[in-house]
């Protein structure tokens, strides 16, 4: 269960995710169509879908299945993250290069 009204991304649920194991979350923005959602203001809320997700089995796996499929390969961000690092070195260093963001 991921309870936050305040982060602004929520790194803790994406690696849950990727885990493959299913989450309840307030931040429909990170988790898409892997997690189970509730209100964070309201306690009652909380509690009825905690006690769905356990006990529906079929709801556990599909939602297990769909965050897998939403998270991203740390590899390859990783990856990614590194060859752009580069790639502005490389251009910084050569004065008529251009660097453009889109």
């Amino acid at each position: 269960m991921f309870d936050s009204s305040c982060e602004s991304f929520g790194m803790i649920l994406t690696e849950v995710m990727s885990m493959g194991r299913s989450s309840l979350s307030s931040l429909p923005e990170t988790g898409g169509e892997g997690v189970l959602y509730f209100n964070a203001l309201k306690p009652s809320f909380i509690e009825a879908v905690i006690l769905d997700l356990f006990s529906n089995q079929e709801l556990s796996k599909s939602l297990s299945v769909r965050a897998v499929k939403r998270t991203f390969a740390r590899e390859s961000a990783s990856h990614n993250t590194s060859e752009f690092i580069i790639e502005v070195a490389k251009r910084s260093s050569n004065p008529e290069s251009q660097l453009t963001f889109s």
